[in-house]
Formats: structure tokens, C-alpha cells, sequence
């Protein structure tokens, strides 16, 4: 059974004790042994069967003896093993045997058999007497009881403590389950929480790029086109856009890791040089915050059998979160040691720091340390989940270093050397640049993403045709065969797959045929290249990509 983390919890939050009462009464008709279940807390009486007068009625209603009482409680609680019994000649004068209830290895609660005297033993009657005069008992009614204490051989005591023995693991597992039961329960609200948390986050980060992105559409309507106001909208189209695309990115990634759909292009790298690289592209960035970049990265190659564009996101991710969390002023270091068998790849920053508790979980997805309302650096909380998922992809592993709050952080990736050199991966999705002056046909039936993807084909000097269904797409083809068809997937009716194969089986193997599209899972590549598309570009599209496969 798997270790579970306990907290400090009483036994009747776990069961109904009037059922625990009902079976501490059976045993007790059964065998005549008074029975009770004492908290491991406070010493309160949790369940009582049979007790004795002697005990009820005179040692523990009287605060003097009943200090006895709970001495003699102590030590069986302080002897006792799980599994085991103690048994103890109390204070009193009288037997008792202690058998603990334990729950996800913490003592709860103890089965306290007695009070009894073994058959070959006496009562030792003179010292019963003194304890009676010493706390003012009524003599009689004191000495009337203790000839009530019920009386056992050695061998029945035996059986009757192996049958509690039972008893006590078969409640310790009826608690063990209810607690796993709240456990789950409780982690199911935490996951539904985090859940509402996350949709509120997701809501407020893909509405803040599209306030700005509205905000500049109508400076650029009212604008004069080629002055300082339209260059400035722009800017920040392209800015947000990007924000969003990376925001869409990000989570479609987590996903992917989760489900197992990433696959690496793996070739031999320096991990030296993909840190050198990442490290520049956004030093303009960091520069911006006011803080100071540090490389301390090897002159000597570093190789690790990885894919460099995944790599790159890895240390990406790592330095932006760097950036938010450091204040201006700061200084973040990125630095790559190799050992025998591995290397490390740091990002160590000077900012605010990562409170101990969570740091084991800063890598799961939506997690932030800092949830104000404010949410100044935005985020979905799962770049550090991505850095993770992808490490492990790479064989690697993840930590999370900090001395507590202001006092910065380290994060250290540890990826495997490469053992042999790896031949490079073949260009993405199999496509190859090609003339201009081309006649491209653009098929969506989202018409803004059509056009604008036609424009900006024309942009690059193509010449284009537009449709917005299978059908129209095909008898545009037949009447005019194009050299390039960019086409969605998701076409009502007639889907993309359907249009590549109805072109392949027409006799369109000259036409270059590459999907445009928001399904881009690895079955969707698959299938797109079964359908007979020669390259696959995930919307939004990046301009320089068409560019480049256009050109």
C-alpha cells in the first residue's frame, strides 16, 4: 500500500463511534473483559464497555486516583508497538493491557483492556484499604466493588488479547479507508478549485492582448497610415499577437506532454551554444526590465541527444520567468556545466525568492507562487510545467532552489550527455523552399483567415485564389491548376484531408499541397500526410514560415 501524508486527526472524525461502541459491547458479552477505546489526544474516553465501579465510581472520579490512572495510561501509550500489546500493573493496583490503533502510521487511539486480576494472583486487600482511607473512599462500598473485579486465567486473557488484536487492525483499516476517502475528496476540491482558478486566469489573460489589439485596429483606421501613431499600433498587434500565440502554444504543449503526443526531433546538439542563442534572443528583453544577463556557459562543445527547438523553449521559459520575478535592478545567470555522464543547465536569478512550501510545487500546471489580483506579469502558470514535461521527455530531470523569499532562485535542468553522435533530423513537416511568382491557392472557410492569409501570400509575390469550401476549392484546381494549395483541415462537409485526397487521386502530383491548421496533434500530421498534404504549418501561422515555404 502506498504511504499517504496524514494529518493530525482524531479517530471519531474518521468513524462512527456508536458502531465502535456496538462492537467493543459484542466483544465484551463475548468475553466478560471490560473494554475501552482511549483517545491518543487528550485521553478522552472514546468507547466504554464493562467497566468496573472500582474504576468508574472511584478511581477516575477522583482527581487524585485519577492521576494514577493516567500515569498508568501514559506509560502502556509511551510502550506500545504497532501490532503488540502491553500489558500493566497500574498504579491502583489493578491489571490493564494496551493494544494502539494506528492509522497511515500515526497512534490514534489505544484498546485499553481491564481492570482484572489473573486467577493465581490476590488482590493485595491492606493496600486497597490504605488507598481507600487516603482518598476518603467509602471504605465498604470501595472494598464490595474490588471483590467485583472480574477475575481470568493466563490462557483466556491470551485469546482474548489476539482476538482484539484483530479487532484493532480491522479498525485501523475501516479508518485508514475513510481518511484515503477524505484525502481524495479533498483532493477533488482542490482540482476543481484550481480548475475555477485557472478559467478565471485563462479569461483575463486572453482578454488583456485582445483590449489592445481592438484599441490599435481603430487607431489604424482613423491614423494616418504612414505616421507615428499606425507604426505604433502595429507594434502592438504584433506584440500581442504574439502574447496570445505563445499563450495558445503553452497550454497546447502542457497538453500534448500530458497525453504523451510530443514528439522529440532529436539530433546531436551542443546544449552550450542552444543556451548561447536563447540567451541573446532575449537579452533586448531582460535589458528592458533593467536587468543585467550573466553567461557563464563552456567555450568546449556540450553535447546532449536533444531537440534543439525544445531545448530552446526549455531555457526560454526559464529566463522569462526569471524576468518577471526579478525587480529591476537585478541580475540573472545562465550557466552549463558538464559532468561525467550528465550536464546542468542553471538559471539562477536575484528576485523574489520561492517560499519552501512551494517549491515541490512550482513545476505543476497553473501553479504560481504569486496570485495577486493585479497579476502584473500575467501568465498561465505553466511555463514551469512545460520545462519539466519536456526534461523529462529528454531523460532529465528538474529542480527548484531557494532560500525563502528575497532571496532569489535557481533553477537546475540535468540532461544525459549524448553516449553516440546522432545524425540531425530531417527539416519540419518535409517542406523545402521554393520560386516566387507562383500561383498559390488559399482554402479556409473561416473568410478573414483566408484573405489575410492571401494578402499576405501576395505580399511575398505570389499570385493567389481564394476559397472557402472543399468543392469550390477542387473546380478552382481543375480550371486552373495551381503550384501551390495552403489548405485548412477543419472544412464543414468536405474537410481538408478529403480535398488533398480527391487532388492526389485527380492527378495533382505536381501541385505542392501543405496543410494550414489548428489541428496540428501528431495523428493530424499523420493524416494529413496519408491524405497526401507534403508539409503541415500550425495556425497562426507564422509569416516568415509561409515566407520560407513559398520562397
Amino acid at each position: 500500500m502506498a504511504p499517504i501524508a496524514i494529518p493530525s486527526v482524531r479517530l471519531p472524525a474518521l468513524l462512527d463511534m456508536s458502531i465502535v461502541q456496538r462492537l467493543a459491547e459484542a466483544n465484551y458479552n463475548a468475553t466478560g473483559m471490560p473494554i475501552g477505546i482511549i483517545d491518543a489526544f487528550d485521553g478522552s474516553v472514546l468507547v466504554g464497555c464493562g467497566w468496573q465501579d472500582i474504576c468508574v465510581h472511584f478511581h477516575r472520579a477522583d482527581p487524585r486516583s485519577l492521576e494514577r490512572c493516567r500515569e498508568s495510561d501514559d506509560y502502556i501509550k509511551s510502550h506500545l508497538t504497532t501490532g503488540a500489546s502491553c500489558e500493566y500493573l497500574c498504579k491502583n493496583g489493578l491489571r490493564d493491557i494496551g493494544v494502539p490503533i494506528v492509522v497511515a502510521g500515526e497512534h490514534l487511539a489505544t484498546l485499553f483492556l481491564g481492570q482484572f486480576f489473573y486467577e493465581d494472583e490476590s488482590a493485595d486487600r491492606e493496600f486497597f484499604v490504605r488507598q481507600a482511607r487516603q482518598f476518603g473512599y467509602d471504605e465498604p462500598a470501595y472494598l464490595a466493588a474490588l471483590d467485583r473485579v472480574p477475575v481470568f486465567d493466563r490462557r483466556s486473557v491470551e485469546n482474548i488479547v489476539a482476538y482484539d488484536r484483530a479487532l484493532v487492525r480491522f479498525i485501523g483499516e475501516l479508518a485508514e479507508g475513510a481518511l484515503r476517502q477524505r484525502q481524495a475528496e479533498e483532493a477533488l476540491r482542490d482540482a476543481d478549485r484550481r480548475k475555477d482558478e485557472f478559467l478565471s486566469v485563462l479569461s483575463h489573460e486572453l482578454r488583456n492582448p485582445l483590449a489592445p489589439i481592438r484599441n490599435s485596429i481603430y487607431i489604424l483606421e482613423h491614423a494616418e497610415p504612414a505616421g507615428e501613431q499606425a507604426r505604433r499600433a502595429r507594434a502592438v498587434i504584433e506584440r500581442q499577437t504574439e502574447h496570445l500565440t505563445k499563450l495558445v502554444d503553452d497550454l497546447l504543449d502542457v497538453t500534448r506532454i500530458a497525453k504523451g503526443k510530443i514528439e522529440l526531433r532529436r539530433e546531436r546538439v551542443d546544449v552550450a551554444a542552444v543556451a548561447r542563442r536563447a540567451s541573446e534572443d532575449l537579452r533586448s528583453v531582460i535589458a528592458g526590465r533593467g536587468l543585467a544577463l550573466a553567461l557563464d556557459l563552456p567555450s568546449d562543445p556540450v553535447p546532449v541527444d536533444g531537440d534543439p527547438t525544445r531545448l530552446a523553449q526549455v531555457l526560454g521559459n526559464l529566463l522569462q520567468n526569471a524576468t518577471k520575478f526579478t525587480p529591476r535592478g537585478g541580475t540573472i545567470t545562465v550557466s552549463v556545466r558538464a559532468g561525467a555522464e550528465a550536464t546542468e543547465l542553471t538559471v539562477r536569478d536575484t528576485g523574489v525568492g520561492i517560499a519552501r512550501n512551494m517549491l515541490g510545487r512550482i513545476f505543476e500546471p497553473f501553479v504560481q507562487a504569486e496570485r495577486s489580483l493585479a497579476r502584473t506579469d500575467g501568465g498561465l502558470g505553466l511555463g514551469l510545467a512545460l520545462v519539466k514535461g519536456v526534461t523529462e521527455l529528454h531523460g532529465g530531470t528538474v529542480r527548484a532552489e531557494s532560500a525563502g523569499p528575497g532571496q532569489g532562485t535557481e533553477i537546475i535542468v540535468r540532461l544525459p550527455l549524448a553516449a553516440e553522435k546522432v545524425l540531425p533530423a530531417s527539416a519540419a513537416a518535409g517542406v523545402s523552399p521554393m520560386a516566387r511568382g507562383r500561383l498559390v491557392l488559399v482554402v479556409d472557410d473561416n473568410v478573414d483567415a483566408a484573405d489575410s492569409l492571401a494578402e499576405l501570400v501576395q505580399l511575398f509575390g505570389h499570385q493567389t485564389e481564394v476559397a472557402y469550401d472543399g468543392p469550390t476549392a477542387l473546380a478552382m484546381a481543375r480550371a486552373n491548376p495551381p503550384d501551390v494549395v495552403l489548405c485548412d483541415l477543419g472544412l464543414p462537409g468536405m474537410s481538408g484531408y478529403d480535398v488533398a485526397r480527391a487532388l492526389r487521386a485527380g492527378g495533382s502530383n505536381g501541385v505542392r499541397l501543405v496543410a494550414v491548421s489548428g489541428y496540428a496533434q501528431p495523428d493530424d500530421l499523420k493524416r494529413a500526410t496519408d491524405a497526401g498534404f507534403d508539409g503541415h504549418v500550425a495556425k497562426p501561422p507564422d509569416p516568415g514560415v509561409i515566407e520560407r515555404i513559398l520562397g
